[in-house]
């Protein structure tokens, strides 16, 4: 049985929104050692979100401690139709490099502290591994859903 995300404040990292995607420019990382994603919510999330984490795990599907991580992003300014620009720099200096498997979890009101709680809040984690070798990377798009334990 998978244990789902045993998610601990590691590091600290600065991350954070860029804008809200209303007619602004491309989201895209430049910088080298930079990681930006777009994470969206559907249209039916009324939660409340309180701690966002973009962690990074050796395989598939993401279980137990992860193998690098950001600090949560406090009170992420996410809703249906609001995206969440995530963006981070020297994501080398905090375990982010070589093939790795991202995974989002959105903690909200009502749902965990530091791991998410099935039913409740919500996760998203690619079934495809991202290289990290310090170029910039931009993420495909990603719509979390709620986190549940197969």
């Amino acid at each position: 049985m998978r244990t789902g995300f045993a998610l601990l404040t590691l590091l600290a990292l600065g991350a954070g929104a860029c804008g809200d995607g209303g007619g602004e420019p491309a989201f895209e990382c430049t910088e080298p050692q930079s990681l930006c994603w777009e994470i969206s919510v559907p249209a039916g999330f009324d939660a409340t979100p309180t701690t966002l984490y973009v962690t990074a795990y050796e395989s598939y599907p993401p279980a137990g401690m992860p193998n690098a991580m950001f600090n949560g992003v406090t009170d992420p300014d996410i809703g249906p139709g609001r995206p969440y620009r995530f963006q981070a720099t020297g994501i080398d200096q905090f375990g982010f490099t070589g093939t790795k498997y991202l995974a989002i979890a959105l903690l909200v009101e009502g749902g965990g502290a530091m791991s998410p709680v099935e039913g409740i809040d919500w996760v998203g984690y690619p079934t495809e591994p991202v290289e990290l070798d310090g170029t910039p990377r931009t993420l495909a798009p990603i719509e979390l859903v709620v986190f549940d334990i197969p």
